[in-house]
């Protein structure tokens, strides 16, 4: 049934608990954001969620950030995404667009739609307004989420005459640093910090290489690699 209302969560990255500077630790439940006491793991305060079921849940610069889902439609699965905040529940900013990711390094959001608009993209927004700064609008819809790492935002996009790159934006005014040529897949970064931070992908030919976030360059391959699952500063896995 298209329209049922047993939401899966599969349309964001899972939850996990959030640890904000000063020891205020943070659980997204199905429909609240939960706030614990550190020390003693004491139930400080649950703040009531707009969606059945929460996705996604970040908690940066005294912000949180959800979103989830309303019902598990087919045609419409997002939720809106909202911003409050992280000591008081207190609304700063809400919007219907399905799906967001917080910078910790930076005071942005990322955000896409739920696909049903006729062209594909993103939107980066101010963390604390949520107005938007700038965004991306690419012909071609491949359903891959952006990937943010190294001050950039990586997108697969493609011209209008439908030649497809890989590219990457500035994080503060959208400028595009460089592009690469040809159906890429990607797969994550390792930091989005780091002046030395990578982004695993699939090249066109089928090889799994990890490039540069900051200049495009290919850094190395990794053999044998089908898939990046995970990774940090030192380990790929």
């Amino acid at each position: 049934d298209d329209e049922t209302c047993s939401a899966s969560g599969a349309y964001g990255p899972a939850t996990s608990p959030l640890l904000e500077p000063g020891g205020r630790l943070f659980a997204a439940t199905d429909n609240a954001l939960d706030e614990f006491n550190v020390a003693t793991g004491r139930l400080i305060r649950k703040q009531p969620l707009p969606n059945e079921r929460t996705s996604y849940a970040a908690v940066a610069r005294g912000i949180a950030v959800t979103f989830g889902v309303d019902c598990d439609s087919v045609s419409d699965p997002s939720g809106p995404i909202q911003a409050q905040t992280s000591t008081t529940g207190a609304g700063r900013w809400k919007d219907s667009l399905g799906s967001a990711w917080v910078l910790e390094s930076a005071p942005y959001v990322v955000s896409v739609g739920s696909g049903n608009d006729s062209d594909s993209g993103f939107e980066t927004r101010d963390l604390t307004t949520g107005k938007v700064r700038w965004s991306t609008v690419s012909p071609c819809d491949y359903g891959q989420a952006p990937v943010i790492a190294g001050g950039n935002v990586m997108e697969d996009r493609c011209a209008d005459d439908g030649t497809q790159y890989l590219s990457a934006y500035r994080i503060s005014d959208g400028t595009i640093g460089w592009s690469r040529a040809g159906s890429w897949t990607m797969f994550r970064a390792n930091s989005d910090t780091s002046s030395t931070a990578q982004l695993f992908a699939l090249r066109p030919d089928g090889v799994v290489v990890a490039l540069s976030a900051r200049t495009g360059a290919t850094l190395h391959r990794l053999a044998g690699a089908v898939d990046v699952i995970a990774a940090d500063h030192s380990r790929v896995y």
